[in-house]
C-alpha cells in the first residue's frame, strides 16, 4: 500500500511540470507533397520541350517538302517530309526504303517512321557534333551567331561533315543542296531550344 501511494505521488507531480508556451511542435516539410510538385514541374517542362521539338521539326519539314511526307525528288533521290536519302535511312537502320518504291507507295515509309528517322539523325548528328556545339554555340562566325539548333539543322541538309569543313574552313566551304546553302539554314533555324533528352 506504502508502494501504491509512492507512486501515485509521481505521477502527480509529472502532471503537474507545465510545458513552456514558448517552446511550439516543429513543422516538417510535407515530402510527399513535395514529390507531387516536383513531378508536376517535370511534366510541364516535358510538354515545353515537345512543344519546341516538335515546332523546330516542323519548321525543318516546311523548308525541305512543304510538310508533305509522300513527296519526292528526282534530281536527288530524296524522300518524304524531311527529304531523306536512302543511303542515310540505311546507315541510321531503316532499311529496305528505296526511292522507286516509296514513289510508287509512300506506305512503306509512313509518317510515323519518318518522325522516328528524324530524331535519330538529329542524336546522332548532335552526338557526331558535340565539340563543334561546344565551341562555337553562342558565338559569331562567318557573320552568323551559332547555335545548337542552326547547326542540327545545317548537318541535316549538309552532313556532319558538311558542317565540321564549314568551320575548319572559316565558312569558305558552304555547300547548297540546289536551293538553300548551309549558312542559310545555320540562320533560319537559329532560335530553337533543342533538348532531344527525355525528362521521363
Amino acid at each position: 500500500m506504502k508502494h501504491l501511494k509512492s507512486v501515485v505521488v509521481l505521477l502527480l507531480l509529472i502532471a503537474s511540470i507545465s510545458i513552456p508556451k514558448t517552446m511550439k511542435a516543429p513543422i516538417l516539410p510535407d515530402s510527399h507533397l513535395d514529390v507531387k510538385f516536383d513531378y508536376y514541374d517535370l511534366l510541364v517542362k516535358e510538354k515545353e520541350r515537345l512543344a519546341e521539338l516538335r515546332r523546330y521539326f516542323t519548321a525543318i519539314s516546311f523548308s525541305e517538302s512543304s510538310g508533305d511526307w509522300t513527296i519526292t525528288h528526282d534530281g536527288s533521290k530524296a524522300l518524304g517530309r524531311y527529304q531523306f536519302l536512302p543511303s542515310t535511312l540505311r546507315f541510321l537502320g531503316f532499311k529496305g526504303i528505296s526511292y522507286w518504291e516509296f514513289k510508287k507507295n509512300p506506305d512503306i515509309f509512313p509518317e510515323e517512321t519518318q518522325e522516328q528517322a528524324m530524331k535519330a539523325l538529329l542524336k546522332y548528328n548532335e552526338k557526331t557534333l558535340k565539340k563543334y556545339i561546344n565551341k562555337y554555340e553562342g558565338v559569331e562566325f562567318a557573320g552568323i551567331v551559332i547555335t545548337k539548333s542552326g547547326i542540327l539543322a545545317a548537318a541535316h541538309l549538309a552532313g556532319a561533315g558538311g558542317v565540321m569543313k564549314f568551320f575548319r574552313t572559316g565558312g569558305k566551304y558552304n555547300p547548297d543542296d540546289g536551293y538553300t546553302y548551309l549558312s542559310d539554314y545555320l540562320k533560319e533555324f537559329s532560335n530553337y531550344k533543342v533538348n532531344l533528352k527525355s525528362y521521363v
